[in-house]
């Protein structure tokens, strides 16, 4: 697992399948798109949330759990995380589309952090405030694993270069977007 600030050049070590068939897609795509004519553009994609996100993803799950009045367990929360809306990633997918370097590597992220606790404490006053019931919340009952990633942040400094990328969002305004979309799916 990487750790720090991840870069396009940061070299990585895949020390699993999921992570040995990602490189393999890189490897392959980049092949064929070549042999095609086709520009080349891979992305390392960092933690990504919005509605439609995966019912299993901390945050999609966590929500669910605060608006049934269920109590949500965390760790002690203090990873430095990169979270990104949905919405924002999808603009930069369509801006390096639009203007990507064919050949590069970019990453995909907020490029800042900020402990996983503040966004804990984000969720548990938007839903309070949207729904006016006060999340059960439990920090630290939730071990850390054995490789638990600490410190994990996109530099998207060529991102913004090649495409003038920025997030236009903050966490706020993007989890209310995503407590919206729960609250939608609770009620059909």
């Amino acid at each position: 697992s990487f750790e720090g600030v991840l870069k396009p050049d940061t070299r990585l070590l895949p020390e699993n399948a999921y992570g040995k068939a990602k490189m393999l897609a890189s490897n392959s795509t980049k092949e064929r798109c070549y042999q095609n004519g086709i520009k080349h553009i891979w992305c390392r994609v960092l933690s990504i949330y919005g509605p439609y996100d995966g019912e299993k993803s901390m945050i999609i799950s966590s929500l669910r759990q605060m608006i049934k009045g269920e109590k949500a367990s965390f760790t002690k929360g203090e990873q430095d995380w990169d979270y990104l809306y949905s919405g924002d990633a999808g603009r930069a997918f369509r801006l390096l589309g639009e203007n990507g370097v064919d050949g590069k590597i970019y990453v995909i992220g907020s490029g800042k952090t900020e402990k996983l606790s503040e966004y804990i404490d984000a969720m548990t006053e938007r839903v309070k405030y949207m729904t006016n019931r006060k999340p059960i919340i439990s920090m630290g009952t939730i071990p850390y694993s054995d490789r638990q990633v600490m410190h994990l942040c996109a530099d998207i400094s060529e991102l913004t270069k090649d495409t003038g990328f920025i997030p236009l969002g903050d966490f706020e305004e993007g989890i209310e977007k995503t407590i919206e979309y729960v609250l939608d799916t609770m009620e059909k």
